[in-house]
């Protein structure tokens, strides 16, 4: 299976990449070609005949117009086949006819890929189909092709033919042996004829045109010595020394297409009783006949390949010839020029070392610069999880209060909880982020939310800062604006970002918001009509940017300049307005930074203070069905699930989530107490969390997958691990959610769980 399969693979049997006309056609070629060698048939109702002509066109069609035509041969030996053995007389009959169909029909195919595997030396100009520039080649189209690869297409259509009743097996071995030579026979004959002709037609027109006479001559004596065959000198081997004429003078397709000739005439003669290879039987006589043709056209082939070769040989030998003439005369060049040149080499190695070296160097420095990004980001990933995995049990403590009876003022405070710790979960993610930034690895989620919560949940972190500074902080949005679709967390983060650096540089005075609908998004070509552009303005009244830093402001690392944090802060904010589709730029004493929209027009007269813009389109939200849940307790669930996770307060929000949907988990502390628990129990689920002590998730999911196979539902638990789901899921794992847990991805989980 796999050695039919790589062959699937490396050639094109797709009939569809062949014109049907040509299919047609080669259908239409083999069932004419089929009812004339038919008649010359001795065992009735066999189909064995002693000349079978479609072979060799079918062969030499598949050579030239490739392997997708197989369903134009399989058509037309249906077509004979149906025709010859009556296939409308009986269900027995339709059998035997599709069986010969396909085992002729893979006859045809593997006679066209034994030759062609083993053509590895064609020239560049010529196809590895073309198997009559060289001897090795075409010996091997004789061997191969022609006769080893329908010994066996022989014997089993023999078999066939006697095993469903069509002819006694007495005569098995007679049917076997005349089905093998008439089909390699007429390969032999056909196939190099149409592959020459396909190849070296236009050649063969210019030397009929140049050697006219030679060729009236050579048809001339071919008609002469067929009627010898009347006399009793039997002249027909004097064909051998017309054929060798026939090869230097016009090649293979003059010699194929004189083979061809002589076949006709020296079968029509034998048929009448004519030739000296007239026997008892016209199978023997037939039979002998082609024998004797295939000699004289393998003879022809094989001299005609030699031709080929040395021909080809020769114009490689004048091609080096004259390469090693181009050589000479550059040597002599060269030798002439000496010692100008001695001096011009000894500069170009000198520079050339120079240059090696600084690239060297350059390679070592760039190697030292991959090896710290590399140990930066493992460094800053390991960080990163130090600081997420508390803060992930502060919102999920936080999430499991939020459920619970409150007072309106103890829920306005576990809101501000929530939100100031998902800042602060991003701010500690704002390092990672800006080299997913860089890389393009950043991805964004597509979420309701409403700009007035996302302005209130940020004012509420700065408020008090404001008063402790005497700032006068305000913030101004729409009324009617709708909810929208889009990444909330990314948009707080922007604006904190922006403000933090406000507050930073602003000691008097005022800090204010303005959100307001804008057109400055009108040719951006992804900007639906139902989407709306709003444009965030943050003004303050600080200190300002000096013209000569605003033009750096957007490099975060550039040393001959200070406030690396307050760049790094606008830096991250720039890129995530890019992200989403928009645009950030600045204005600060009159100087402006960034790309401001064409239609954006500069008309502030204060030089106080700087003013941060940025525009995002987003689309509306259509409000579907809700999908909160409440405290009441759900119906329990047959659902058996494990959690592994080392985490206290983490366990305790899972335990919470999964309760609320009727579940009680079990709990596992590492992936060595999961292998234990599924020695004991079943389950329909199991989450695990990749950072664990003594054997983490990837080596967990492994001895589960090894042992278990796919028998458990498998989910993967970690920070951003959904930016990498395709990753996870080649390790074995069915799904995975991020850190901290949200009730909703859980629930879809279960549900995932359920249905499968």
């Amino acid at each position: 299976m796999k050695c039919f399969s790589s062959i699937i693979k490396q050639y094109d049997f797709n009939p569809l990449h062949v014109s049907w006309w040509k299919q047609i056609l080669v259908a239409i070629l083999y069932f004419l070609t089929a009812l004339l060698s038919i008649s010359f048939t001795t065992y009735p109702n066999t189909g064995s005949t002693p000349i079978w002509i479609p072979g060799g066109i079918a062969v030499g069609l598949l050579f030239i117009w490739g392997y997708s035509l197989w369903l134009g041969v399989f058509l037309g030996i249906f077509i004979a086949e149906f025709t010859i053995y009556q296939g409308w007389a009986s269900l027995s009959n339709l059998l035997l006819i599709l069986l010969l169909t396909i085992v002729t029909s893979l006859g045809k195919i593997i006679a066209t890929l034994w030759s062609e595997s083993r053509n590895t030396n064609n020239p560049e100009e010529l196809s590895s189909r073309y198997f009559l520039h060289s001897a090795k080649n075409t010996v091997q189209f004789i061997v191969f092709g022609s006769f080893i690869s329908h010994i066996p297409i022989g014997i089993i259509c023999a078999s066939l033919v006697c095993g469903f009743g069509n002819a006694p097996w007495n005569l098995f071995p007679a049917i076997a042996i005349t089905w093998w030579l008439s089909d390699s026979f007429g390969i032999l004959i056909f196939t190099p004829l149409i592959v020459a002709w396909q190849k070296q037609i236009n050649n063969f027109i210019k030397l009929i045109k140049k050697q006219w006479l030679e060729a009236l001559i050579i048809i001339f004596l071919t008609l002469v010595l067929n009627q010898t065959t009347y006399t009793d000198y039997h002249l027909e081997y004097f064909f051998i020394p017309l054929l060798v004429w026939t090869v230097f003078r016009f090649y293979e397709l003059g010699a194929t297409s004189v083979v061809l000739i002589i076949s006709i005439l020296l079968v029509i003669e034998t048929v009448r009783g004519n030739t000296s290879f007239v026997r008892e039987s016209s199978r023997d006589s037939l039979l002998l006949l082609q024998s004797f043709v295939a000699c004289i056209s393998m003879t022809t082939l094989i001299l005609s390949a030699v031709l080929n070769e040395n021909s080809y040989a020769k114009k490689e030998l004048i091609k080096f010839n004259q390469l090693l003439l181009n050589k000479n005369n550059q040597l002599e060049e060269l030798n002439h020029q000496k010692e100008l040149q001695t001096q011009a080499k000894e500069k170009i190695l000198i520079d050339y070392n120079k240059i090696l070296e600084k690239q060297l160097s350059l390679k070592k420095a760039k190697q030292e610069a991959e090896n710290l990004t590399q140990q930066k980001t493992q460094f800053l990933a390991s960080l990163s999880d130090e600081f997420r995995n508390p803060m992930s049990g502060v919102l999920g403590v936080a999430e499991m209060l939020a459920n619970t009876e409150l007072t309106e003022e103890q829920k306005n405070y576990i809101q501000t909880i929530r939100n100031t710790g998902s800042n602060l979960l991003k701010s500690v993610n704002d390092i990672l982020d800006f080299s997913s930034i860089e890389v393009g690895n950043l991805v964004l989620e597509q979420q309701k939310l409403t700009i007035e919560e996302i302005i209130k949940s940020v004012f509420v972190l700065f408020v008090k800062k404001a008063e402790e500074s005497q700032l006068n902080f305000t913030f101004s949005i729409p009324h009617n604006l709708p909810s929208f679709l889009g990444d909330a967390p990314r948009i707080r983060q922007i604006l904190f970002n922006i403000l933090d650096n406000a507050f930073k540089f602003t000691k008097q005075g005022s800090i204010s918001i303005v959100v307001k609908e804008t057109n400055l998004c009108s040719e951006n070509n992804d900007l639906s009509l139902n989407n709306k552009c709003l444009m965030f303005m943050i003004k303050d009244t600080g200190i300002g940017i000096k013209g000569e830093d605003i033009s750096h402001i957007f490099e975060p690392f550039n040393q001959k300049h200070n406030n690396i944090s307050r760049k790094l802060g606008l830096v991250i904010a720039k890129s995530l307005v890019s992200v989403m589709g928009g645009t950030l730029w600045i204005e600060s004493k009159g100087n402006i930074a960034g790309n401001p929209p064409p239609q954006w027009c500069y008309s502030s007269t204060s030089f106080q203070g700087s003013t941060v813009y940025f525009t995002l389109h987003l689309q509306p939200f259509v409000e579907n069905k809700d999908n909160s849940f409440d405290n009441k307790a759900l119906v329990l669930s047959t659902l058996k699930i494990l959690v592994a996770e080392d985490n206290r307060i983490n366990q305790k929000v899972f335990k919470f989530y999964l309760q609320k949907l009727g579940i009680y988990p079990d709990i596992a502390n590492n992936g060595l107490e999961v292998l234990a628990q599924l020695e004991k129990h079943n389950y329909d689920g199991i989450f695990i969390d990749i950072n664990m002590p003594k054997m983490d998730g990837f080596l967990t999911i492994e001895n589960i997958r090894n042992k278990y196979k796919n028998n458990h539902f498998i989910i993967a638990v970690h920070p951003h691990i959904t930016d990498n789901k395709d990753y996870y899921l080649s390790l074995g794992f069915d799904d995975c959610i991020n850190k901290p847990m949200a009730f909703d991805d859980i629930k879809q989980i279960i549900d995932q769980i359920k249905k499968s």
